[in-house]
């Protein structure tokens, strides 16, 4: 008799990312801090401006809403571009514990974290996630955030997590 035991164990020794998720409430506090921090960051260019005496720009954005709405969303995606390049994560997801990964058990690819990055700035992006885990900007750039116990096997290419 031949032993499929083998064959058996392998949907279980291949756990699928789908059961490894980052819920909603995680997603959402990803959302929050990373916004937070955004916050922050434009605090400090408006000082660091404000110093070097080149504020006037900054005023021009708060006289032209639109501009000043445009100029955030750009300013956010290349926000969350640099420390998801730099860093493969965010902010609210180190503090949460979630990681992001490509869906094609890869490494994330440059051209993956600048579509999660200017999808981002999609109107109404983060109502996407109501009824699901997975927003417009995982589906875009085809990648998922999971909870950071749930790590493909590549993982060890990241680096420290």
């Amino acid at each position: 008799m031949e032993d499929f035991s083998i064959l058996e164990s392998a949907p279980e020794a291949q756990m699928s990312y789908h059961q490894h998720l980052a819920g909603n409430g995680s997603r959402f506090a990803n959302f929050i801090v990373d916004r937070i921090a955004f916050v922050g960051f434009v605090f400090l260019i408006g000082l660091a401006s404000g110093v070097l005496g080149i504020g006037g720009f900054w005023v021009q954005l708060e006289n032209n809403r639109l501009l000043d709405i445009v100029f955030s969303m750009i300013l956010y995606a290349i926000f969350m571009f640099l420390q998801e390049s730099i860093f493969k994560t965010s902010l609210g997801k180190l503090i949460t514990g979630t990681k992001i990964i490509s869906v094609n058990d890869h490494p994330l690819t440059t051209g993956q974290i600048l579509a999660r990055s200017f999808s981002r700035i999609i109107p109404f992006e983060p109502f996407s996630f109501l009824g699901s885990s997975v927003g417009w900007h995982d589906k875009i750039s085809e990648t998922r955030v999971v909870r950071k116990s749930f790590l493909p096997a590549f993982a060890s290419e990241w680096g420290p997590i």
